[in-house]
């Protein structure tokens, strides 16, 4: 990251005394509230255990009664009073309308079973049907329901739902297991035993599930592949065996670093938890933090009452809501921390106009349909792609509402003002839930990550997320004040130079920043990004949302709310505090937050704290005092500008017009020369602007680089000779005993079509060819089991299909040099090799082609997590 500056401003407003207050508030890290009875001390003292490194790194802590906050802070990492902070991800796409019309979630699993005693005031019971009221084009429980129908057992329908609502394929493969299985292979029994791995670990996620333990839970031969299969995944990509418990800790603070050194830009979810997979997984890691505090776009903050008072409240000024907590991997952390969750009462909540009344309830129901009907028609106009795929969702919206208004039967002006100032408060909340104006949201891809939004209540965490931010700090190496200026590649690693002059080197490194960072060029590459990953990275989105947030006596609200509405007279400004968010019962005090979208935000930025208190201030009046309730000031006020944070500019990523769709997520997060990695939640596609998906990209991360590492030390040495090679064949070919039995018919077919793929693939032509395509090579690579070796494909005159042989690279680079003869030379030397390396039913062909199809599914390019499937077949081999 580049820059330094703060990213919000504060105010203390005392009774009756109005100014800027303290130089700089209790900042770098974040803490537990005072309602909290413990938080772990979350950062080491004292000099870096590696070598490599000459820096010191964490700062010192000291007790304040239940409390662990900061010293002042002194030495390499900055002055004291610095104070930077960071923006937010708020949520899903769909997080904001969860206001007004909240689908019911399904209730058995929170993370596995009907464990109530996770979250406050829920009872689990049965799956619920999705009645359909939420403002989702689709429903992404329908395949859940169809499954459930064919279930009986209860046990059965919770593991289901488990696998559910970690967003895997119920009763079969997911994207992410593409390619696990070998042909032929029983798809339904492995995803039954990999859902039955999976929930054993949800029910105790302080423990650890070791491979022999998830092995040990089936009796067949058969079942045992799929155990081993299944664990390697759900462990090597995080959905196991992850988090903060004491023996995940334990294997964070205590493993090997010999597997290869990493470095972390960015101590956010997603740095943090790359940092800790990679660690429990035996690398040297360490972390970047160009700030003096980690968390990144989560920031917990502290607001004080007056001097000498012991008032205090803990607020998040970044990421608040954890979005659907069944299956949610942060939903998990908490729970290992014993944090309690309070699910947001959303239901029935009021809505207020700008003279403090609330809204007709008749009229903000009709428009509220009116609105989900328009998102619909929406959704169906995308079908007409060739004059759609450049439309804003903008010009969608307001085009169907000026001829589905007529609908409400309006009969006075008055109405058609109100009935406008309702409709642009859902607006905002659209502006608010993609981090952008609606006028640049494309109109095909604007919700793009629908079908993966994670089932479940939305939460507070009380005392704020610092808490899981800071458990999640510990044990690992964070160097902050560190911004990063270059990357440099080179075929065995990388060098990272820093704004103070540092020099980091390492295997590899992963990239957290924000999207706003690399849109601006911050970060130089050497070699340079590609045209494709430029192209990425300027067509997502990356807006703004600003928050005020002010901490007062007492609450003078109703706190039966979490939230309540606020309707503005303007469409420019519709976005200015028109949602707040009551922290009275989980901040430690009387905290409300208003938010700003769209313009608004913006505008925000322009205004001075005290213009922008004044604001909220005077709707709160507006609200309350007609309703015989004073508005005290209130003791301090935080305002933050995400926008102009040079550490992030912006929010969080969306889909604007010219915009590909989720492929520009996937291509933020290609890998460059299995050196440099990318994650955070712009690079992924499932659930972009959330703290969730930021999470998920660094424990994928970790997973990806682990793979391509293990196969490059599993790579060193080739195979001599051509009797190695038949004998590596043949015992592969006897290990296949997880497979269903083919017949001969259809192994034949599928060795052809093997060979078929190899040779005519457009992304992978073949090495070399002789003649008009005649004769066509693909050579082994360098560090492969071939080594040395050519697979040849030969067309012959007057035969349907191709041969195919196997022979050494030296004797085809013969035959290349005389193409005359070069068939002469080929058939004798095909008459001295044995069967075994000749015709598409030879082990050596087909093993020639399992290591090639198996190289371009592991293309470091691509960063899928196809590239487990060679260390996943190593386990079940």
């Amino acid at each position: 990251m580049a820059g330094s500056g703060p990213s919000h401003v504060e105010q203390h407003v005392g009774q009756g005394a109005g100014g800027f207050g303290r130089d700089a508030p209790a900042q770098y890290m974040p803490y537990a509230s005072g309602i909290m009875k413990h938080m772990d001390r979350f950062h080491m003292v004292g000099h870096s255990p590696y070598p490599l490194y000459d820096q010191h790194y964490h700062q010192p802590v000291e007790h304040f009664g239940n409390l662990y906050a900061p010293r002042g802070y002194s030495g390499v990492h900055g002055a004291p009073g610095a104070h930077v902070s960071n923006p937010y991800t708020m949520g899903t796409s769909y997080q904001s309308h969860m206001l007004r019309q909240q689908a019911k979630p399904f209730s058995i699993p929170r993370l596995y079973g009907n464990d109530s005693s996770y979250r406050k005031d829920h009872v689990d019971s049965e799956p619920q049907a999705v009645e359909d009221v939420s403002v989702k084009r689709r429903k992404p429980w329908s395949r859940m329901e169809r499954i459930y129908k064919t279930l009986d057992e209860e046990d059965a329908k919770r593991q289901a739902h488990t696998a559910f609502a970690c967003d895997l394929t119920i009763d079969g493969l997911s994207p992410e297991e593409d390619g696990l299985l070998p042909p032929g292979s029983n798809h339904g029994l492995y995803a039954y035993v990999r859902n039955l791995v999976l929930n054993e670990w949800r029910k105790d996620v302080s423990s650890y599930l070791w491979k022999e333990d998830a092995v040990s839970m089936f009796g067949t031969k058969e079942m045992k592949a799929y155990a081993v299969a299944a664990w390697t995944f759900l462990d090597s990509l995080g959905y196991i065996n992850f988090g903060v418990s004491d023996a995940i800790q334990d294997m964070v603070k205590t493993a090997k670093e010999d597997k290869g050194s990493v470095i972390v830009i960015g101590a956010g979810c997603a740095g943090l938890s790359a940092a800790r997979q990679l660690r429990k997984k035996g690398y040297k890691v360490i972390v970047l933090e160009g700030r003096n505090r980690p968390g990144g776009r989560v920031h917990t903050e502290r607001m004080s009452g007056p001097p000498g008072s012991k008032k205090e409240a803990m607020t998040d000024l970044g990421g608040s809501i954890l979005t659907g907590i069944d299956g949610n991997p942060l939903a998990v952390v908490c729970k290992q921390m014993k944090l309690p969750l309070h699910e947001i009462k959303s239901a029935d909540v009021p809505i207020y106009l700008s003279s403090g009344q609330v809204a007709d309830p008749d009229l903000d129901a009709r428009v509220e349909g009116v609105y989900n009907k328009l998102l619909t028609q929406c959704d169906k106009l995308r079908s007409y792609v060739d004059w759609t795929s450049h439309m804003s969702l903008n010009d969608a919206l307001e085009t169907f509402w000026e001829s589905e208004k007529r609908t409400l039967r309006l009969k006075t002006d008055e109405e058609h003002r109100l009935a406008r100032q309702l409709f642009d408060w859902h607006l905002a909340n659209l502006e608010f839930a993609n981090a952008s104006l609606l006028k640049d949201c494309s109109l095909m891809h604007w919700d793009q990550d629908d079908p993966h939004e994670l089932p479940g209540a939305h939460c507070f965490a009380p005392g704020c997320n610092g808490q899981w931010i800071g458990k999640l700090c510990q044990d690992l190496p964070i160097f902050y004040d560190t911004i990063v200026e270059k990357v440099k590649r080179f075929s065995d690693g990388v060098r990272i130079y820093t704004k103070n002059k540092k020099v980091f080197c390492a295997d590899a490194v992963i990239l957290t920043v924000p999207l706003g960072v690399l849109k601006r060029d911050k970060i130089a590459f050497d070699p340079p990004l590609s045209a494709r990953k430029k192209g990425a990275i300027q067509r997502i989105g990356f807006g703004n949302l600003n928050k005020t947030i002010m901490f007062f006596d007492t609450p003078f609200w109703d706190t039966r709310y979490d939230i309540f509405g606020h309707i503005n007279d303007h469409q420019a400004v519709r976005g200015e505090n028109f949602m707040l968010y009551s922290y009275a019962g989980i901040s430690g005090g009387a905290q409300l937050t208003a938010l700003c979208s769209g313009n608004a935000a913006e505008e925000h930025e322009k205004r001075s704290v005290a213009e922008n208190a004044t604001k909220m201030l005077d709707l709160l009046r507006k609200i309350f005092e007609p309703q015989g309730v004073t508005v005290p000031p209130p003791y301090h006020v935080i305002c933050t500008k995400w926008g102009t944070d040079p550490l992030v500019h912006g929010a969080y990523s969306s889909m604007p017009v010219g915009s590909i769709g989720g492929d520009d997520y996937d291509i933020l997060g290609e890998s460059i020369g299995g050196r440099v990695f990318f994650a955070g939640e712009a690079t992924n596609r499932k659930f972009p602007a959330t703290m969730h998906g930021a999470f998920y990209t660094g424990l994928w991360t970790a997973a990806n680089i682990d793979a391509i590492f293990s196969e490059r030390a599993r790579s060193r040495k080739p195979l001599a000779t051509m009797d190695e090679l038949h004998l590596h064949a043949s015992k592969r070919q006897k290990r296949n005993v997880y497979t269903q039995k083919m017949t001969p018919e259809e192994e034949a077919s599928l060795k052809n079509a093997r060979l078929h793929m190899a040779f005519n693939d457009p992304a992978y032509p073949p090495d070399d060819t002789i003649g008009n395509g005649q004769l066509r090579a693909i050579h082994g690579e360098p560090n492969s089991l071939f080594n040395g070796y050519s697979l040849l494909c030969i067309s012959l005159h007057g035969r349907a299909d191709p041969a195919y042989l196997v022979l050494p690279k030296a004797s085809f680079e013969a035959a290349k040099k005389n193409p005359d003869n070069s068939s002469d030379i080929i058939k004798e030397i095909v008459g001295q090799l044995p069967d075994e390396f000749t015709g598409p039913q030879s082990t050596i062909i087909s093993e020639f082609v399992n290591s090639i199809l198996l190289k371009r599914r592991s293309d470091p390019k691509r960063q899928t997590p196809a590239l487990l499937l060679k260390q996943i077949e190593q386990h079940i081999h």
